[in-house]
Formats: structure tokens, C-alpha cells, sequence
């Protein structure tokens, strides 16, 4: 496990190169305007934040081919681990007050504009992915303030724990990745789409290979 936390850091810390650099300005257009407010109240950390936040999209990405996780990129295992370690780097290099602030920037975004993540079938930007995200991010916000200016690899590996020990939660669905409600029935998609308040149940985390 440790060996592969490690390559897959490395890895992607070779990939956020001056191609980043180049697409920070079109970046600070393309988010939020409640982000873009962050950005400016923090000139001097934007930068890093920018590529904090890229490292941790990028490292989870590269986790979903392992068996552990999922390949689902919203409300899943591998989204959990994505906002803990996001805020886990934040809270690490700045104050955590400052990387809470950008995190409840990102989510008052998806919930202005949560009706534009149905293009997309597999992520429903709802009132339980919000407290799915913040719940993360608070795990993520206490590995940070509890291991400042620790390496990346730590981090990710505090992060990765944290959700094998179910201290992180994630939307519940069965094996055929369909959403569950409280009586463990699946939730047509009709009563789900275009809805704020939906029927979906977040549970505690584990991973995939540890509940067959």
C-alpha cells in the first residue's frame, strides 16, 4: 500500500509542471465566482492552493484503478478520499480557517449551481453530496491542522486511513451502483434529478476489497 501511495504522488507531482502554471489565469475564469472571491482575498497563497487543489484532483484520479476504491467520480469512495486529502494539503500548508474558507466557497458554488451536474448521470450536486463534501473536508481540515507541513505522501496516507476506518462517508448504493434509500431500496432516477432534497443515505466508508 505504501509503495503505491508513493508512486502515485510522485507521478502526478511530475505531471503539475508549468502547463499548470500556463492555465492559472484560465482557471481563476472558469471557477466560481465565490472562488474566484477567495482568490482574491489570498493573492499570495493562490497560487499554491491552485496547485494543491490540482495535486489532489489528479492523485485521486490516478486512484480509481485500484481496487480499493471506485471509478466513480462523484459521491463515491474515490471522492471522499479526493476532499479529504484536498483539505488535508490545504490545512497543511496554510491556516486551516483559510482552507475551510475555499472549501465552503467550492460548495455554496455546487449548491447555487447544482442543475448544471445533470449532464453528467453519475454526479447529482444535491443536499447530500454538500454534507457528504463538508463532512470530508472536516476530516481532511483535522488531518491538516494536526500534521502541519507534513510531506504529501503522509498526508495522502492519512487521508487514505481515514477512509478505511470509516471516519469519512460516502452516498450509499448497491453493487450495481444504483442509489439506495433508507430501506435499502433503489431510488428511481426520477426522484432524484432536478431535486435539492433527494431520498439518497450516506453511510460510513470502506473499501471495496475489504466487504466482499
Amino acid at each position: 500500500m505504501k509503495k503505491i501511495i508513493f508512486c502515485t504522488i510522485l507521478s502526478v507531482l511530475l505531471d503539475i509542471n508549468f502547463a499548470h502554471s500556463q492555465g492559472l489565469l484560465r482557471h481563476f475564469f472558469n471557477v466560481s465566482h465565490q472562488e474566484r472571491i477567495w482568490v482574491l482575498k489570498h493573492p499570495f497563497i493562490a497560487k499554491e492552493a491552485f496547485h494543491l487543489s490540482m495535486q489532489a484532483r489528479e492523485v485521486s484520479d490516478s486512484l480509481m484503478q485500484l481496487s480499493f476504491t471506485d471509478s466513480i467520480r462523484c459521491d463515491g469512495i474515490t471522492d471522499a478520499i479526493r476532499h479529504t486529502y484536498w483539505m488535508a494539503l490545504l490545512s497543511s500548508r496554510f491556516s486551516a480557517k483559510k482552507a475551510c474558507k475555499l472549501g465552503c466557497a467550492h460548495e455554496i458554488a455546487n449548491m447555487k449551481d447544482f442543475s448544471t451536474s445533470l449532464v453528467n448521470s453519475d454526479c447529482f450536486h444535491d443536499s447530500i453530496a454538500t454534507i457528504m463534501d463538508i463532512h470530508n473536508n472536516h476530516v481532511g481540515l483535522n488531518i491538516g491542522r494536526a500534521m502541519k507541513d507534513t510531506s504529501d505522501y503522509i498526508l495522502l496516507e492519512a487521508a487514505i486511513d481515514s477512509v478505511r476506518n470509516g471516519h469519512c462517508v460516502s452516498v450509499l448504493r448497491d453493487d450495481e451502483g444504483e442509489f439506495l434509500d433508507k430501506n435499502g431500496d433503489p431510488i428511481p432516477r426520477s426522484n432524484i434529478q432536478g431535486k435539492w432534497v433527494t431520498p439518497r443515505q450516506l453511510r460510513p466508508t470502506s473499501f471495496l476489497d475489504e466487504t466482499r
